[in-house]
């Protein structure tokens, strides 16, 4: 019986210790900044800088098309670690300041341009990609 119960708390430890370790940051869907960007493209609304759509510090983005680049090619090229993204969606954008992750957001518009965005991107709604950058940089072939 006393066995029973150690193997039991241990299954009960391992459990907790494992699922804490499990999963680093997670990229989510941000609805607000779909539903503004998608009004933009509606209304052919004015080129807005993308960083006004933002209320957080950060010096570049990295931007996955998530219908069109499989899950290995982004987690080989994420600049982070362990973060977990949906398989499935429209954009993957992973915002870091100084190198370091600052947020990962999942955003529902389509007619993403994969590619490292920075802070004088525009949302400009006649675009072919809607996010355009004089400065991105381009991800190199695989």
């Amino acid at each position: 019986m006393r066995f029973r119960v150690k193997r039991a708390a241990l299954a009960a430890y391992l459990i907790t210790v494992l699922s804490a370790c499990g999963g680093g940051p997670a990229a989510e869907l941000n609805q607000a900044m779909s539903d503004e960007v998608h009004g933009l493209m509606k209304t052919n609304g004015p080129v807005t800088p993308f960083s006004e759509m933002t209320d957080w510090e950060w010096d570049e983005i990295h931007v996955f098309d998530l219908n069109d680049t499989p899950r290995w090619e982004i987690e080989k090229r994420l600049p982070v670690a362990d973060l977990s993204f949906p398989s499935t969606g429209s954009g993957l954008f992973v915002y870091l300041d100084a190198g370091r992750l600052v947020r990962a957001d999942v955003i529902g518009v389509d007619e993403i341009c994969p590619g490292v965005y920075t802070p004088t991107a525009v949302v400009d709604p006649k675009a072919g990609c809607w996010l355009q950058d004089e400065n991105m940089r381009r991800f190199p072939p695989t």
